[in-house]
């Protein structure tokens, strides 16, 4: 765990990370939140999987409050894994996910169960194809929920309104309280 405290920066944030890197060198994994969820803000996901990689530490983005809500390219993050949530910020049902795995990390991911395999596909897809009989309502809900995001004037307006709304909620109540926030510009987020 890395300790990041106010004023929130992403030069702090990237400082914070490789001072504990330097006192622990011996970390060969490593977990990182895109977006925070409490304060919420935006965490250089690109620079810190850069840095870790550097280090030849394996990295996981907890991306639970970033797809839908950030512009995403998970592979050029260069990341091994990313998994998120899509009952956040697609507006998909619960239970609804994604895991990505680099072609070089799949190779270490194996499902809990093996049913069977599916048809089509890579090796690796077709591990996770079948697993057994299961609800996939969740999942197949997702497209849906793509559809409606473009119905509604798709990612780019949906995350200029969210974030325009945290805004505005933030100033409206530090001025009342007489306060600032605690994340703001390249950092802020509404998760």
């Amino acid at each position: 765990t890395v300790e990041i405290l106010p004023p929130f920066t992403q030069e702090g944030v990237l400082a914070a990370v490789e001072a504990a890197l330097e006192a622990n060198p011996d970390v060969s994994f490593a977990v990182v939140d895109h977006i925070t969820s409490c304060p919420a803000m935006v965490l250089p996901v690109e620079q810190l999987v850069a840095m870790l990689k550097r280090k030849g530490v394996k990295v996981l983005v907890d991306g639970a409050h970033a797809i839908g809500h950030v512009p995403l390219d998970v592979s050029a993050l260069g990341a091994d894994f990313y998994v998120s949530n899509g009952h956040k910020w697609l507006y998909s049902p619960k239970s609804s996910a994604v895991l990505w795995a680099s072609k070089d990390a799949q190779k270490d991911l194996y499902p809990t169960t093996i049913s069977g395999l599916g048809k089509g596909g890579t090796p690796f897809q077709l591990q996770f194809s079948y697993l057994g009989t299961s609800d996939v309502t969740a999942y197949v809900a997702m497209g849906d929920a793509l559809s409606f995001r473009r119905r509604i004037g798709g990612d780019a307006a949906i995350m200029a309104y969210l974030i325009a709304l945290s805004s505005q909620g933030g100033d409206l109540l530090a001025a009342r309280w007489k306060t600032s926030t605690l994340v703001s510009g390249d950092m802020a987020a509404c998760a």
